[in-house]
């Protein structure tokens, strides 16, 4: 049996993301980020719910809140072209500096998963960039690119300062038509 891991979910929605993993692996406590009020459905492991959005600052933005699937696809990003977001309604939610939090993590065995509907590409950027990165020993990542002006290339950016910063490709343990797994060699 593996060790217990702590698990970080940015972009929480409703819960299920948390409850799938922890359903098929040992989570000693799960972080849920999610700025909007939503129902959640919790595994049977201790669960702390952050009500803010996972981004490179502490501060207040706009969340552009999707008019599909119960607001999901709701985004900080005004460039979205997908999931019908109401642009002209945004409402204003906290935001926390992920990495800082990260920091702050007293934990071993960090695994994140990172479904922020485009702000990823900051997050990430700003975990390789000041090494926060080395704290996660596995990372789930959905890239939302042609849905934010992003491009393959900026995918492939971003794929080969994670091998540089010591992360290696492994099976998508979520969706994999959507998101890519990657761990700490």
């Amino acid at each position: 049996m593996s060790e217990p891991v702590t698990f970080v979910d940015l972009g929480a929605y409703d819960g299920r993301t948390t409850r799938s993993f922890a359903a098929d692996h040992s989570v000693a406590k799960a972080y849920l980020f999610e700025p909007r009020e939503m129902a959640f459905q919790l595994p049977d492991v201790p669960v702390q719910i952050i009500r803010a959005a996972a981004w490179i600052s502490d501060g207040e933005m706009p969340l552009y809140l999707s008019r599909r699937y119960s607001g999901e696809g709701s985004t900080l990003l005004r460039e979205k072209v997908s999931g019908d977001c109401d642009f002209d309604n945004p409402v204003t939610v906290e935001t926390i500096d992920f990495s800082a939090w990260l920091l702050c993590l007293i934990a071993a065995h960090v695994v994140v998963k990172m479904n922020i509907e485009g702000a990823e590409y900051a997050v990430l950027e700003r975990l390789i960039h000041d090494g926060t990165l080395e704290r996660i020993d596995a990372l789930h990542v959905s890239f939302h690119t042609e849905k934010v002006g992003r491009t393959d290339a900026d995918n492939q950016l971003l794929r080969d300062a994670l091998r540089e910063s010591g992360m290696v490709p492994m099976p998508a343990v979520f969706d994999a038509k959507y998101s890519e797994s990657w761990r700490r060699a």
